[in-house]
């Protein structure tokens, strides 16, 4: 699977649930999925988002194709303070293969509402 991650920008609004859908060119079965926001150094792990899998296996004009979300929760937003880098990688169930399939900037969107 090597690959050139794409360069995708995730906002994540503060205070709240972060649900973000994607779907990949691929077959799900046999692989799991890890989403992380960090730091932009990478010292200091922000969020690990949880993987919500849609369908595993989609084929869509022959191709086969899978549909999952991140999630990250109010606590996990709250605790965020600042901007970071956030990355996507897919992982062989063997753990064989690792490929990074999405990077970029995590914007963090404060919300003005207070409980």
């Amino acid at each position: 699977m090597s690959m050139k991650p794409a360069n995708v920008t995730l906002r994540i609004p503060q205070r709240a649930t972060l649900r973000k859908r994607f779907r990949l060119g691929i077959d799900g079965n046999g692989i799991n999925i890890v989403a992380q926001v960090w730091d932009p150094p990478r010292k200091q792990l922000y969020i690990n988002c949880a993987i919500n899998w849609i369908t595993r296996l989609e084929v869509i004009d022959g191709r086969p194709t899978c549909v999952f979300e991140i999630v990250a929760t109010p606590a996990q937003t709250t605790a965020m303070k600042r901007d970071g880098m956030w990355d996507l990688k897919v992982i062989t169930t063997t753990g064989v293969q690792e490929d990074y399939w999405m990077r970029g900037p995590a914007i963090l969107e404060e919300g003005y509402s207070e409980d």
